[in-house]
């Protein structure tokens, strides 16, 4: 399918199959499947094996942004929880990378009329320079050919292309690119950025397609950021300014933007991984991470109070999911860690813990939050002890458990390896909840991590049920032992030959939910850390909890 839809038509090198106006159910087919195959990825542990990137190059060249989002979304998958993209050969990392860059380049920022946030809005073309909707580009002709409408041309004469008001031309972008590589003789490796230029000033009258263009433009430098691929072009993309851009845009107040101000978000966060103090204290700085009463702590408190408070409208799930995971990656780091704790967040995040709403989306709000919680107590462990937070985390790991009792009423007794103090290794992998927006799994979230304990290991020999009573993953045909992850154990003794006889078998196959597990190994992770805090003991041991 995706062959097929990436093919070009007959006689036309630069339109493809799925952008002709009659060809729109194979469109609606190649959406659903690149939308399906992210998560499919995202889900996979066998992301190595997929062979077909050269399509997904090429369907970067489509005329409908809409499918060129589709794409982008699944490279997005692939370089946040992968090494894929990295590790593909020159032959097709190169292509993928050059078309990347083409679309995550500046369009000469806010100093110049570009801003992010202005081209987000829907204003009247008068407010946005002349050189929007031009076509103005640049080369050199290819050598030992000429240029058909200058004889006298050579390969050393610098050649240009001048057209104003593009997006008052009924063709199609694909048909205008079509007619200019008939006129000139363009490089090939310059004819995909002539494109792009002409895709986006064709659309950039159109609210809709300029708005599509900003999203495609944020998705593309994120993809840049986690695959390593911006050595000689950072200074470029990432220019001064930017971050105060994407800043601006999350400041709109637009509702209808919410998708435009997640990927700002999502784009941040991609940032905070270049591991460049400069960046970094310059988000903290432009968001207002460290005052209690700046935007980034007024943001997420008003997220959370709209999540608790069944009165209020809640946020959309992929924006709180995206503020949620840079507020992750942020603490990750030990100035923003410190930013976190001087703007007293922990009191926030500690009333999603406490909030007991069982939707699973719900779950991995508290997951992270617990995560958050987990790496700023490594800087303050006072503000948790002063909110009773001690209490909220006992509160919440009861009714986890109770839940998961409904299905396994039972008492399993665990096997608890605790090897000597001295052996512990350093790290963990905290993302197991497989969320688009976590942490990638082959990825290490940032240097203040590196505190953090390994986690606790609970053998248990029967999976752990969900509360729907379906299973959440494929059954296993011999089911063993499970960890609370829902990962197999092998080695083990069927609950049968040590629990009561009167004790109800569980349904073969079912566990926990992803979710859920997540969040149990995420409390029980911290727990174990917190409790080897002297101050955090001689309250237990005093009631102070």
């Amino acid at each position: 399918l995706l062959a097929e839809a990436g093919r070009p038509v007959e006689a036309m090198s630069w339109m493809l199959a799925c952008d002709r106006p009659e060809r729109q159910p194979l469109k609606a087919l190649l959406l659903a499947l690149l939308n399906f195959t992210a998560l499919l990825i995202e889900y996979s542990f066998s992301r190595h094996l997929y062979s077909s990137i050269e399509h997904l190059t090429t369907l970067l060249a489509s005329s409908d942004m809409h499918v060129v989002l589709a794409v982008l979304n699944l490279l997005y998958v692939f370089s946040k929880r992968s090494n894929y993209i990295t590790r593909l050969g020159s032959e097709r990392r190169g292509p993928l990378l050059a078309r990347l860059q083409h679309l995550a380049e500046s369009w000469g920022g806010k100093e110049n009329g570009f801003g992010l946030a202005e081209c987000c809005r829907d204003l009247h073309m008068m407010k946005y320079p002349p050189s929007a909707t031009t076509l103005h580009f640049e080369f050199y002709a290819e050598p030992g050919v000429e240029v058909k409408v200058d004889k006298r041309a050579t390969s050393t004469t610098l050649h240009y292309i001048h057209i104003e008001q593009l997006d008052k031309i009924s063709e199609s972008p694909s048909e205008i690119m079509e007619s200019l590589t008939k006129m000139y003789s363009i490089p090939k490796d310059k004819q995909m950025l002539l494109f792009t230029h002409i895709r986006l000033a064709h659309g950039f009258s159109n609210h809709k397609k300029r708005l599509q263009a900003v999203q495609a433009r944020l998705h593309a430098i994120s993809i840049l950021v986690y695959s390593n691929a911006l050595q000689e072009s950072a200074n470029s993309i990432l220019y001064n300014g930017l971050i105060e851009e994407l800043v601006d845009v999350l400041q709109i107040t637009d509702k209808q933007l919410m998708d435009i101000k997640a990927a700002s978000l999502r784009t941040l966060t991609s940032i905070v991984h270049l591991e460049r103090t400069p960046k970094l204290s310059s988000i903290i700085d432009c968001t207002g991470t460290a005052s209690y009463h700046g935007f980034l702590p007024v943001l997420v408190r008003n997220c959370i109070q709209a999540m608790i408070d069944p009165s209020m409208e809640p946020y959309p799930h992929q924006f709180a999911t995206a503020l949620f995971s840079f507020l992750y990656h942020l603490a990750s780091y030990d100035a923003g860690g410190e930013a976190l704790v001087s703007c007293g967040m922990m009191e926030a995040l500690l009333k999603v813990i406490k909030f007991l709403g069982d939707e699973q989306d719900q779950i991995t709000f508290v997951t992270r939050a617990v995560r958050v919680v987990d790496l700023i107590t490594n800087l303050d462990m006072a503000a948790f002890q002063s909110h009773s937070g001690l209490s909220i985390f006992i509160y919440r790991l009861e009714h986890e458990v109770d839940l998961c009792r409904r299905e396994c009423p039972f008492v399993i007794k665990p096997k608890v390896q605790r090897p000597p103090a001295a052996t512990l290794p350093e790290g963990e992998d905290m993302e197991t909840d497989m969320e688009v927006t976590d942490v990638a799994m082959e990825s290490s979230p940032g240097p203040s991590a590196e505190a953090r304990q390994d986690p606790v290991s609970l053998y248990i020999d029967t999976p752990i049920p969900s509360l729907d009573g379906h299973p959440n993953s494929p059954p296993n045909e011999n089911p063993k032992s499970f960890s609370l992850s829902g990962c197999p154990l092998p080695g083990d003794t069927p609950i049968s030959s040590r629990a009561p006889q009167s004790s109800p078998r569980v349904p073969p196959g079912v566990q926990c939910i992803p979710q859920r597990a997540a969040l149990l190994k995420s409390m029980l992770n911290f727990l174990k850390k917190a409790i080897q805090d002297p101050a955090f003991s001689d309250g237990i041991r005093h009631g102070g909890g």
